[in-house]
């Protein structure tokens, strides 16, 4: 049956009621499937309930990068590239906290930063995601394989990341 002059005009009324009963049963599935503060639009939103936790993944982010730029310097390279990962995951945490999103797992990272980059409107992010996780492959490598140049480069790189991302995470620029 469809139902004309209502404000559901031209939607068959079973699809309606049975609608009330099938959004509620699947909720809790959308919930952890589909994150609340999923792109759209540009619109940036802040969840507020986490505001601690979130200043900690980012201040943790910044120190990871400090670390990350100090075992470069002590020709530390597995252990330099491996901050500089960190310092992007743990700025990803802050930003899936601040928005209302959920990273558990590796792959939330790579969701976390296309959403990123699509709030924002800066494909950089993209790039800039791909060198974290470069960074974090050279964790596995032999040192011998590793470059100091181009990890210092990738630090740099992962210190504009952090740049990027603070506004999503709440943080004033602190670099």
């Amino acid at each position: 049956m469809v139902e004309h002059g209502t404000e559901n005009a031209g939607v068959d009324s079973s699809i309606l009621s049975l609608g009330t009963i099938f959004i509620p049963l699947i909720a809790p599935c959308l919930e952890s499937a589909v994150a609340p503060n999923a792109v759209v639009g540009r619109e940036v939103m802040m969840v507020d309930e986490h505001f601690e936790e979130v200043a900690d993944y980012a201040a943790q982010a910044r120190e990871f990068l400090v670390k990350g730029r100090e075992y470069l310097a002590a020709g530390d390279l597995p252990q330099a590239s491996e901050k500089g990962w960190g310092a992007a995951a743990h700025m990803a945490k802050a930003v899936a906290l601040a928005q209302g999103w959920q990273y558990s797992q590796h792959s939330h990272f790579h969701w976390i930063m296309n959403q990123a980059k699509a709030m924002l409107g800066k494909p950089r992010i993209s790039d800039l995601h791909g060198r974290a996780e470069i960074l974090h492959i050279n964790y596995y490598e032999r040192k011998s394989f590793l470059n100091a140049d181009t990890i210092s480069e990738d630090l740099d790189k992962i210190a504009e990341l952090l740049e990027l991302l603070a506004p999503l995470a709440g943080q004033a620029d602190e670099e």
